[in-house]
């Protein structure tokens, strides 16, 4: 199996499916427990409100379902399969979380299949009633959203674990993406002995810094933007200038931060001053070179440009059915609506920012010199950026980040950051725990060629037989097929074409250490 992502109910829950491999199971079955017993678990700051069996269908093995709440609001639920192999996997959230049914579509199913009791949290919130950043008036459940209610979660359903088999879990995980990816970063560096695996995809891990950079962008876009129709445009040119960097020309721009793409250079000008979908405004152009160059205030890098690479067309996976679509769109173009990054980001001015709610804040009079010195609080709390994993690697916990090189939400750009920032912290080699591998063509969820990479499985390989992984096998499709397979290479290494054989196979590529 591999990995897929996929979308429910909004916008805001973009997440991880991970559908692991199988695992041997015990010559003795466990001896279950009485799963109605556990509404009696019941406690001073924990309510289960209900513990009930579920026969096996078509889709999962026989399980106990369990749902309830930790004080003050933090609702969760887990799944206890009858044939357990002995392990234990949290799924993260997506965009500002705020609802269980969105995980559990996506993730449950195939875990339980495996065998994995499997748990879920709201972060605290009910993203219907408190939609996109709403929620944060509550300075509790802006703490609960942050880290408290995956650990909380996380310590309630081993506590169920041990009481419905008798035991407690051999081995834990947690695997997300976007705001789950934070949040997997979030437990390796406040609550290091909760996982011994984090698998983390395309994290959102400074969000302030991202909210701030989305704010920024998004005002260079009112100004003058980019529109649906130019997008082929630019990706022409875009690839014209960089496809072939890395030594082959396959659609895919695998090295980006060596692409000398300069909007102003390469691009066709509309001389006339009138936008067309064959060139781009001087305003435009000015917008564009916003969109790639660093956002900076005060001197000081907010985050860096978005490589270049997204605008082209591929699969794109949404609170929608799959399409096929520019990697810009939702993102950073919208047909009839607001951008989502300028959705999610404008609420996180309004509700989060600020020490104080102001819910009548209008995202256009941000100041991207001024305004990044007065957010402080929101930091301490929200971002997981704290490079000192010590604690982590001593609890002997493993780490595997991934991120695609064509994502428009968090920029991939990101991961590296912290990634170079852990290992110029630690004092020794940050490889023999965490790993970065960077996924040309990626979007945030689906991709150019649609790809899709079985990270978890050598997440579990690495923490249950010291397999580190040593490159990652991308797989990208066609019409359901696999078409063509790339290495992702442990960053700073890249693939490169060994000069034989077909360049459609990942056989044919090394890892090596640009110079």
């Amino acid at each position: 199996m591999r990995n897929q992502l996929v979308a429910s109910g909004s916008w805001l829950f973009l997440f991880l499916l991970v559908a692991p491999t199988a695992v041997a199971q015990s010559s003795e079955p466990y001896r279950l427990g009485d799963c109605q017993a556990l509404i009696t678990l019941t406690t001073d700051t924990r309510a289960i409100h209900t513990a009930e069996r579920v026969l096996a269908s078509d889709r999962t093995e026989a399980y106990c379902r369990v749902t309830g709440q930790i004080l003050p609001e933090v609702g969760f639920e887990v799944r206890l399969p009858d044939d357990w192999n002995g392990q234990f996997l949290m799924l993260g959230n997506g965009g500002f979380g705020g609802a269980i049914q969105a995980v559990i579509q996506g993730g449950f199913v195939p875990h339980l299949r495996a065998g994995f009791a499997v748990a879920a949290t709201d972060t605290g919130h009910d993203a219907d009633r408190q939609p996109l950043a709403s929620f944060g008036v509550d300075r509790q459940k802006i703490i609960d959203f942050a880290y408290r209610a995956v650990h909380v979660t996380t310590v309630a359903a081993k506590d169920l674990i041990a009481d419905y088999y008798g035991s407690g879990p051999k081995l834990s995980y947690f695997s997300g993406g976007s705001t789950g990816g934070r949040q997997g970063l979030m437990a390796a560096q406040r609550f290091p002995a909760d996982y011994d695996g984090i698998l983390v995809a395309f994290p959102v891990l400074d969000q302030t810094s991202h909210h701030l950079a989305s704010i920024h962008t998004m005002q260079a876009m009112e100004k003058a933007p980019i529109h649906m129709n130019q997008l082929p445009t630019l990706a022409e040119h875009v690839y014209a200038r960089c496809d072939g960097v890395d030594g082959v020309e396959d659609g895919l721009i695998a090295e980006p931060l060596r692409c000398p793409f300069d909007p102003a250079a390469d691009l066709p000008r509309c001389n006339d001053g009138i936008a067309r979908p064959s060139c781009f405004t001087d305003g435009q152009i000015g917008t564009l070179q916003v969109v790639y160059g660093d956002v900076k205030s005060q001197g000081e890098t907010i985050m860096p440009g978005l490589p270049v690479g997204a605008s082209a067309q591929g699969r794109v996976v949404g609170p929608f059915p799959p399409y096929v679509g520019s990697g810009w769109n939702p993102y950073l173009v919208n047909q009839n609506e607001r951008p989502f990054r300028l959705q999610g980001s404008a609420s996180f001015l309004q509700y989060m920012a600020f020490d104080t709610p102001r819910p009548e804040y209008d995202w256009r009079d941000f100041d991207v010199d001024t305004d990044p010195g007065r957010i402080r609080w929101i930091r301490t709390v929200l971002d997981a950026t704290d490079p000192d994993l010590s604690a982590f690697r001593a609890e002997g916990g493993k780490l595997l980040m991934y991120h695609g090189w064509a994502d428009s939400g968090p920029n991939p750009r990101m991961s590296i950051r912290y990634y170079e920032t852990v290992r110029d912290t630690m004092d020794a080699p940050v490889t023999d725990f965490f790993r970065l591998f960077m996924i040309p063509g990626m979007f945030h969820g689906g991709g150019i060629g649609n790809p899709s990479v079985d990270a978890f499985a050598a997440l579990r390989a690495w923490v249950e037989t010291d397999t580190a992984p040593d490159r990652l096998t991308i797989s990208y499709h066609e019409d359901g097929e696999v078409v063509r397979t790339r290495p992702a290479c442990p960053y700073p290494q890249v693939a490169r074409s060994m000069g034989t054989g077909s360049t459609e196979e990942a056989e044919n590529f090394e890892c090596v250490t640009p110079e």
